[in-house]
């Protein structure tokens, strides 16, 4: 019999420190560093856009030209302050956004 007491008391023990070590788990995950914000900014001679303002004038243009591509691929040419991009992989002239209208 006393050894049935041990083992319970053994057993007790044993649910009360994996009771305290989720504790101190939760406890640390509530104490993570706050969340970091990052944005990315193109500089160009006296412009600057973010891709997501380049993303948004493509699919501007995209959508006034009646298009519905499945993929859309953008290139800036920063000589010409300029984003190129393709629909469904095909590039026309007209394909362009002037990035200092943004």
């Amino acid at each position: 019999m006393a050894v049935a007491k041990k083992a319970a008391a053994k057993t007790t023990a044993a649910k009360a420190e994996t009771k305290k070590a989720a504790t101190a788990k939760t406890e640390t995950k509530k104490a993570a560093a706050p969340r970091c914000t990052t944005t990315v900014n193109i500089e160009l001679e006296g412009l600057s856009v973010t891709p997501a303002q380049v993303q948004n004038a493509v699919k501007k243009a995209v959508k006034q030209a009646g298009l519905t591509p499945s993929s859309l691929n953008i290139y800036i040419n920063t000589v010409e302050k300029a984003a190129y991009y393709t629909v469904d992989g095909v590039a026309e002239e007209s394909y362009k956004v002037d990035l200092t209208a943004l």
